[in-house]
């Protein structure tokens, strides 16, 4: 298992401009199930300043063991660790992840925490792509990045990757994509899913939750029972859920009125 992840301590001058974003994120606890079966949540508890500055921190992710908390900037991924009930000072991730042209985003973490898979803008040659990188042991940091190559990456736009919690479904936003298999005759664009069946993820099928072109940064419970996402709205953006029913999935809940207001980039704990 991954012991410290190596970086650069965070600098206290945190760049003010972001190419990627204005919306600040905020980790969504499950508090409990109303009879409706309706999600319900306590109010928002901000993380404080070891890991939010006057800059934007974006896409939260918490690992399986709840001890390492991943986010973005906007242009860079970032991580923390949980010490007692704090959060360490959080650190920049090293050259093999972020290497300088920025648009590193949407960072999670495999339930062994030995896979980080994320988005990047423009990693060698490929625009707006999903890589995954494997822990090193030996060299107590992330591997070199892989890219997931098709059918999960197409010559469109593939972003808010996120890992789901049985490891084997990788969950994100296809956009306005050319690209046509058998299972999407034609084209991609929205909500989809990838299986893992040892040997090579399988051609995405759409989710069937939230709408294309509106819909982003998906989140998905443990029993698969929930599925957590942003969409614009007539005031900005707000956070939804769909619940499965017997029969696929349920109507839309906004959970603008729990949370506060305007909110995005939602995660949901395992």
């Amino acid at each position: 298992r991954p012991g410290s992840f190596a970086g650069v301590p965070r600098e206290a001058n945190v760049r003010m401009t972001k190419t990627f974003g204005l919306l600040s994120s905020l980790v969504f606890f499950w508090v409990a199930l109303s009879f409706s079966q309706q999600p319900v949540f306590g109010p928002p508890v901000n993380l404080g300043p070891r890991i939010n500055t006057a800059s934007h921190e974006l896409d939260p992710f918490l690992t399986a063991d709840g001890k390492k908390f991943f986010f973005s900037d906007g242009a860079d991924i970032w991580f923390s660790e949980r010490t007692g009930s704090n959060w360490t000072q959080a650190i920049r991730l090293g050259s093999q992840i972020n290497y300088g042209i920025h648009l590193q985003v949407s960072p999670s973490v495999s339930p062994d925490n030995q896979k980080l898979y994320y988005v990047d803008a423009s990693r060698g040659g490929y625009n707006w792509d999903i890589w995954v990188s494997t822990w090193d042991s030996p060299l107590n940091d992330w591997g070199n990045p892989q890219n997931l190559g098709w059918p999960v990456n197409t010559r469109g736009v593939e972003h808010s990757a996120r890992i789901g919690p049985d490891e084997n479904r990788l969950y994100f936003i296809s956009d306005v994509s050319d690209s046509v298999d058998s299972l999407n005759p034609s084209g991609r664009c929205g909500f989809y899913v990838s299986e893992w069946n040892g040997n090579s993820w399988s051609i995405p099928t759409a989710l069937g939750a939230g709408f294309c072109g509106i819909s982003d940064y998906p989140s998905i419970t443990a029993d698969l029972g929930e599925f957590y996402y942003d969409q614009y709205v007539s005031d900005g953006i707000s956070i939804f859920v769909n619940c499965w029913k017997q029969s696929g999935w349920g109507p839309q809940l906004d959970l603008r009125t729990q949370i506060g207001g305007r909110a995005g980039r939602p995660f949901i704990t395992a």
